[in-house]
């Protein structure tokens, strides 16, 4: 299955079928924390590597993920996912990225069910109540059945992924071969320019989809040139 999910044509379509495919297959063998990992990861470690060479020797970041499961007492996995994904992923990443946006365009909004008392009760809801086979927030659909359009009731879930791939080949574009030049690129010092320049050409050339990769990278390269450098190219937009 997993060599079958490989020689799928590549999509830069938002979350699209051969990225899912090839991620649940990569991660079907491995352990809980390390298959949650690699889901959500954007860089190997081997690419780490490659885009920066002056790491040095480091503890795999999935190893340190795997620590912190292991550090939690809760008896159901599901619970010690969870709570890692509250405490880092949602208030440090999602949340801060929301907040952000939303004021960068004065917009007022929060985000639903946060309300500490929904939070709480929520946590205590056994496992077998919210996954139900393969469909996930079971008993939340369940309590909203009735009271939402039908239309958005039996909606999958879009989730929060962007579609940077799709945009690095049209919106983006340009912005990003300005960026990932030779000049910029070597201005941090840090960055490997031909390990950033493979992963642009590749993402071009359609033979993989990098969009996650190289939205991490163009965000480096553009905060650097902003704040550190503080150069011409610091005017792009």
């Amino acid at each position: 299955m997993r060599a079958g999910a490989r020689r799928l044509p590549v999509s830069h379509s938002k979350l699209s079928w051969d990225f899912v495919l090839k991620r649940f297959t990569e991660g079907a063998e491995l352990g809980t924390a390390q298959a949650h990992y690699h889901w959500r990861h954007v860089l190997s470690e081997e690419e780490k590597r490659r885009l920066l060479p002056g790491l040095g020797p480091r503890k795999p970041t999935s190893e340190l993920f795997t620590e912190l499961f292991e550090s939690l007492s809760f008896e159901d996995e599901l619970d010690r996912i969870s709570t890692i994904d509250l405490t880092y992923y949602f208030i440090d990443d999602l949340m801060v990225k929301n907040d952000r946006m939303l004021m960068a365009h004065s917009v007022e909004a929060r985000y639903p069910y946060t309300d500490r008392h929904v939070a709480e009760f929520s946590a205590a809801i056994p496992t077998r109540f919210k996954v139900k086979g393969l469909k996930g927030r079971s008993i939340q659909k369940l309590a909203m059945k009735g009271l939402i359009p039908e239309e958005i009731y039996r909606r999958s879930n879009m989730g929060l992924e962007m579609p940077h791939s799709s945009w690095f080949l049209r919106d983006l574009k340009g912005l990003a071969d300005r960026y990932f030049s030779r000049e910029v690129v070597g201005r941090s010092g840090l960055l490997d320019f031909s390990a950033v320049d493979g992963l642009w050409r590749e993402h071009l050339a359609g033979r993989r989809d990098n969009g996650r990769a190289l939205w991490c990278v163009l965000n480096f390269i553009v905060w650097f040139d902003l704040f550190v450098y503080n150069g011409d190219h610091a005017r792009y937009r």
